[in-house]
């Protein structure tokens, strides 16, 4: 008699050419395991062994299925988009952090004008190894973009270290890696925002006592070298307070920007350098 390991390869194997086995039908599969001609062929003659390679063999159908299952139901709590995962909050994995960690300044989920400055970016393409830092990051989702597909040098900062472990998360499911650490913009200083060509942030002026600093943040990226600076916004009003700023004193552009899945509306305002008037020649 052969082993129950040997029986069990004999008996998938001989299972494996009917369909009964493919569609998973426990009955059909059940009397086939019954049938003397089945039994015989595997070298099984009687019916415990034969109910054992039977459980063995239905374990093994099953266990990719249930692994094929767990990812669908997980993947209803998440979406794609531009070449990222986003995790919604009622995934396992999300519920999990929430239930040891509690961000208080509304770090509380993936902010959908996050997908604004992505939208720009895939228009307006970073180089290989741009040094970015992501401030007010959250949970991350513009700069794992960042680092994922534009292939970016990233930092993120903000100023509640509880959104790390979301951040963390993120970073490893879509295989992007970043560093990270602890701030808030008016500390920020010249020395390490030099470090950096791009400065995103995704809804990052939602209280009316967030303007000052911001704009102090500002200033000093344009005094340190930054090349470029992208907020992305619903519209509220300390947003539309800072654009005014940023067009009286910069080369600022505030754009309307539109998506339709999933549906967000709202603007990116871009902050350059003001561009030097060039010296007229003499006559």
């Amino acid at each position: 008699m052969n082993s129950p390991s040997a029986a069990f390869l004999n008996l998938r194997e001989r299972l494996s050419g009917f369909s009964a086995f493919e569609s998973s039908s426990l009955l059909n599969l059940w009397v086939l395991c019954l049938s003397r001609d089945c039994g015989e062929i595997c070298g099984i003659p009687n019916f415990q062994d034969l109910w054992s390679c039977f459980a063995e063999a239905l374990s093994a159908l099953y266990q990719p299925m249930a692994a094929r299952k767990k990812k669908d139901e997980s993947m209803k709590h998440a979406r794609e988009a531009f070449g990222i995962t986003l995790l919604k909050s009622g995934h396992r994995d999300i519920r999990r952090l929430k239930r040891k960690h509690e961000p208080s300044i509304h770090g509380t989920k993936n902010w959908n004008t996050s997908l604004l400055i992505m939208s720009y970016l895939e228009e307006n393409p970073l180089k290989k190894k741009t040094p970015v830092l992501d401030v007010g990051c959250g949970w991350g989702p513009v700069g794992i973009y960042c680092s994922k597909v534009q292939k970016a040098k990233v930092v993120c900062m903000d100023a509640d270290d509880e959104v790390f472990p979301f951040l963390k998360l993120h970073s490893e499911i879509n295989e992007a890696p970043l560093n990270y650490f602890q701030s808030r913009y008016e500390k920020l200083t010249l020395s390490e925002l030099s470090d950096y060509k791009l400065i995103t942030g995704a809804d990052i002026c939602f209280w009316d006592e967030l303007i000052k600093p911001l704009w102090k943040m500002i200033q000093k990226a344009m005094d340190a070298g930054v090349k470029e600076i992208l907020i992305s916004d619903p519209g509220r009003s300390p947003f539309e307070e800072v654009a005014k700023k940023a067009a009286k004193k910069y080369d600022a552009k505030k754009m309307h920007m539109t998506l339709d899945e999933p549906s967000v509306n709202g603007y990116v305002l871009r902050i350059r350098p003001k561009k030097k008037a060039k010296a007229k020649k003499g006559v």
